[in-house]
C-alpha cells in the first residue's frame, strides 16, 4: 500500500489550472526541440529524443497532479530528475520502436500520408495531431504509457505488453 503524500484541507470544485503550471518548462523545451528537428541536421536525433522526454515528464507531472486532485495517491513526486529519466527509456524505448516499426511498415505498403500520423502518435500527446487516425493513434499511445508508468508505481516492470493486456481487459 502506497502511503499518503501530504494531507491537504477539502479541496473546492473550483477548476485550478495552476496545479499544472509545473508543465510549461518541459512543453516549452519540447515545443523548441521540436525547431530543431525540423530544421533536421545532426542535432535531429538527439533533439527528438531529448523532446520526446521532455514531453513524458510533463505527462508524469500532468499525471501525477491529476491524481492528487482526485484525493488518490501517488509517489511520482518523489521521483528524482534521474529517475524521470530513467522511466522515460524504460517506458519509450518499446512504444518508440512500435512506432517506428508502424512508421516504416506503413510507408513500405506505400501509405506514405498514413505513415507520419503513426510516427507523430506519441508528440501528439502534446502536439498536434492533424489526422483523426493520429489522434486516436495518439490516445491509445498516451493511455498505454500511462498504464506502464501505473505498473512501475505498483513495483512491477514497465512492460508494453502487459499494459496492452491491461488496455483491451478494460
Amino acid at each position: 500500500m502506497i502511503p499518503r503524500i501530504a494531507q491537504r484541507p477539502a479541496r473546492s470544485n473550483a477548476f485550478r489550472p495552476a496545479l499544472l503550471l509545473e508543465t510549461v518548462p518541459w512543453l516549452m523545451l519540447a515545443a523548441a526541440l521540436r525547431v530543431v528537428i525540423w530544421h533536421r541536421g545532426l542535432a535531429a536525433f538527439p533533439a527528438e529524443i531529448a523532446a520526446n522526454a521532455a514531453i513524458f515528464i510533463a505527462l508524469l507531472l500532468c499525471a501525477r497532479r491529476m491524481i492528487e486532485f482526485t484525493d488518490g495517491t501517488t509517489q511520482l513526486g518523489y521521483l528524482s530528475l534521474r529517475d524521470q529519466l530513467v522511466l522515460a527509456y524504460r517506458v519509450l524505448h518499446p512504444v518508440g520502436l512500435v512506432t517506428v516499426g508502424l512508421y516504416m511498415g506503413f510507408a513500405f505498403i506505400g501509405a506514405r500520408t498514413l505513415a507520419p500520423s503513426f510516427y507523430f502518435g506519441f508528440d501528439g500527446i502534446a502536439f498536434d495531431q492533424y489526422s483523426n487516425i493520429g489522434r486516436l493513434w495518439s490516445a491509445v499511445v498516451a493511455a498505454v504509457i500511462l498504464l506502464m508508468v501505473v505498473r512501475y508505481e505498483h513495483s512491477q516492470r514497465p512492460s508494453m505488453l502487459g499494459a496492452l493486456r491491461e488496455l483491451a481487459a478494460r
